[in-house]
């Protein structure tokens, strides 16, 4: 099964859209998950912004709503339903093969879609992110976060599945029972993963809100350019 494919059913099979955790979601009933706020914080006065893999549009269409020229895509037609239905502008492409000039774009925004990569592909993608836009803002789940019961729902995770992907690392290409694969990857190793493609890369949190230390917030934002 292709990676449209897995998301596609997705999309058509699963009210969630495959969310879950802090950002749960019932999109067809008009139930999004709260955007990534210091994202949508960071965009502000962008003239243009690109959202790659917006999934249901938890982030493309509340910046839509704002009035942001933005464009929405997305390697999933089901998946992308609601935002299609809001009117935001949209393009089906694969996240590996981006149909946009080299940077023509000032701002793109990706959020909770690396991690689904193959991790044999990152570096291919975020090469693409690097080539289409000035400045990328990527989102990604922190596996140190509360979410994650600081560091043990990510350890359950592999364990339980480490006999379904024999020759792998042991955080690497983790199934999951709805279908797609997930990655984990520990802040630092992540933005030095980043910086072999990027000269500045800033790590802060994913959302605004400031009561724990940013290494303990559910997702980080790594502000790349």
């Amino acid at each position: 099964m292709t990676e449209r494919d897995t998301w596609n059913e997705i999309g058509q099979n699963d009210p969630y859209c495959g969310t879950g955790g802090p950002t749960k979601a019932m999109p067809h009933l008009g139930k999004f998950a709260a955007p990534d706020t210091a994202l949508l914080s960071e965009v502000e006065g962008e003239p243009g912004i690109l959202d790659v893999g917006c999934g249901y549009g938890r982030n493309s269409v509340p910046l839509f709503n704002k009035n942001h020229n933005i464009v929405a895509c997305d390697v999933s037609l089901t998946m992308s339903r609601t935002v299609l239905d809001a009117g935001v502008p949209f393009v089906m492409c694969d996240i590996h093969h981006l149909p946009f000039r080299e940077m023509a774009v000032d701002c793109l925004i990706c959020s909770h879609v690396i991690q689904h990569m193959q991790r044999d592909d990152v570096e291919r993608v975020l090469w693409e992110l690097r080539r289409v836009a000035k400045k990328s803002l990527i989102v990604m789940p922190n596996p140190l976060g509360v979410a994650c019961f600081f560091g043990a729902r990510p350890l359950v995770h592999a364990l339980v599945m480490l006999n379904k992907r024999p020759g792998r690392g042991l955080f690497e290409n983790i199934p999951t029972v709805r279908g797609y694969i997930v990655n984990y990857y520990l802040p630092w190793v992540f933005a030095r993963l980043a910086k072999r493609w990027f000269d500045r890369v800033k790590v802060t949190r994913g959302t605004v809100q400031r009561r724990l230390p940013a290494f303990l917030a559910n997702s980080l934002l790594y502000i790349c350019s």
